[in-house]
């Protein structure tokens, strides 16, 4: 979206500044590069302009997904901005700017946002991004709307795609890290608790991620879900895993996501 203000209106008092030009009996408004005459009057063509890109506007709301945002800024010539802008969101608890100012230049600025999770309440729905100079940081030069929405089936992985085995934790909760025992096979696993021996009821997935300082960092009951991505054995050995997961203490708000890889060299 542009925006910006009113285009200033120049008038012409001399030959030299706006191009006018006296015939025998009339005088002829010539403006000059960039601007039109209106009403006796040189105006430019342009005004500064400024936009903010997504690449989808529908935004999956996964905590573990970084979004890249496009800041861009450009004069009435053509020529690119290059001043500090600020990035704010219209509702706090639809994330973050995890560094709110940037730097426009010629190839604009690019911020990652940082979504709220699914899992939380009021997280889903429209939200609005907005720049704004530094200079003048309660006028906004630009929106962007956008829709977050629910997450595809099972937590992110995206957070361990990198080249090297790694378990990344995104913690929400009392627990940041702990194991993690899941079954082996690839699918997604809803509705998993923490394994019970001889319990009653319909089988349920298991999953159990403590704390490692004892029964301070546990919850009393857990619930979540999970998503085995790849999972390959050779020879009784762990060759290849991705898993994703989420996992709430029974009764709490927040919720402890992550994920893990295994990539043997």
């Amino acid at each position: 979206m542009w925006r910006g203000g009113a285009a200033p209106r120049v008038r012409c008092r001399h030959h030299a500044q706006c191009g006018r030009r006296h015939d025998d009996d009339t005088a002829k408004l010539v403006c000059g590069v960039g601007t039109h005459a209106l009403d006796g009057v040189c105006l430019p063509d342009l005004q500064r302009r400024f936009e903010l890109r997504v690449h989808d506007p529908e935004i999956g709301a996964d905590r573990l997904a970084v979004v890249p945002l496009l800041a861009l800024g450009s004069n009435a010539d053509g020529s690119p901005i290059t001043e500090p802008a600020i990035l704010s969101i219209d509702r706090p608890g639809a994330g973050a700017f995890p560094a709110r100012r940037v730097e426009l230049g010629a190839l604009g600025a690019l911020a990652h946002y940082r979504p709220c999770s699914s899992t939380q309440p009021g997280c889903l729905g429209p939200v609005r991004f907005s720049m704004a100079l530094l200079s003048d940081p309660e006028t906004a030069v630009a929106t962007l709307d956008a829709e977050l929405i629910e997450r595809p089936g099972g937590s992110s992985a995206a957070a361990c795609l990198g080249p090297d085995s790694v378990m990344f934790f995104d913690g929400e909760d009392q627990i940041y890290a702990g194991t993690l025992a899941v079954p082996m096979t690839a699918g997604l696993y809803e509705h998993a608790r923490r394994p019970q021996g001889g319990g009653g009821g319909p089988p349920r997935p298991g999953m159990d991620i403590n704390g490692q300082h004892g029964q301070d960092r546990q919850c009393g009951e857990v619930q979540g879900r999970f998503e085995v991505h790849r999972y390959e054995v050779v020879d009784d050995v762990v060759e290849s895993a991705l898993i994703s997961f989420e996992q709430q203490c029974v009764g709490a708000a927040r919720v402890l996501r992550g994920c893990l890889r295994v990539a043997r060299p």
